[in-house]
């Protein structure tokens, strides 16, 4: 069994945002829309090894997307014209029904990993669009309820 697990990484990273998002007594939103976008990631990448739009090496877990190992949000939006598009994009392979309650998605194309290290003063750093990614990565963790619930493998 891969030791990668993109729904159990999804879920945590998700709970942790939520944590702090709430903590309304110290300015903790940049970490909590960094986890959202983790999750949110993570939840995707779920979600598209489950309808057979990425692939992963048996024995590690790692995703493979053209040649690229461990691809981030944004190289996979991109590559797949996941926002403009998603459905289309899906639309030929299996349980594309969990990508139908994703109509926030394009509100990750902002994120991206490296914020992790930016100065969020710093004009490049997109702060109004928190709020996107706390959205989005919401509905991701609804499809992953759903995908729960209909019985699909946890991985």
């Amino acid at each position: 069994m891969p030791k990668i697990n993109f729904f159990q990484a999804s879920r945590r990273m998700h709970r942790d945002a939520v944590f702090l998002a709430q903590d309304g007594a110290l300015d903790r939103t940049a970490g909590a829309g960094h986890f959202f976008g983790l999750g949110g990631e993570c939840g995707l990448k779920y979600l598209l090894l489950l309808c057979g739009g990425l692939t992963r090496d048996s024995a590690t877990g790692d995703l493979q997307m053209a040649g690229r190992r461990r691809p981030h949000l944004d190289e996979i939006i991109d590559a797949s014209g996941l926002v403009s598009s998603y459905s289309t994009a899906v639309a030929s392979h299996t349980n594309v029904k969990y990508f139908a309650t994703l109509p926030g998605l394009g509100g990750l194309s902002t994120w991206k990993v490296i914020f992790r290290y930016f100065d969020t003063s710093h004009a490049d750093y997109p702060e109004a669009d928190e709020p996107k990614w706390e959205a989005a990565a919401k509905e991701i963790q609804t499809a992953l309820d759903q995908a729960q619930m209909d019985g699909q493998p946890i991985y």
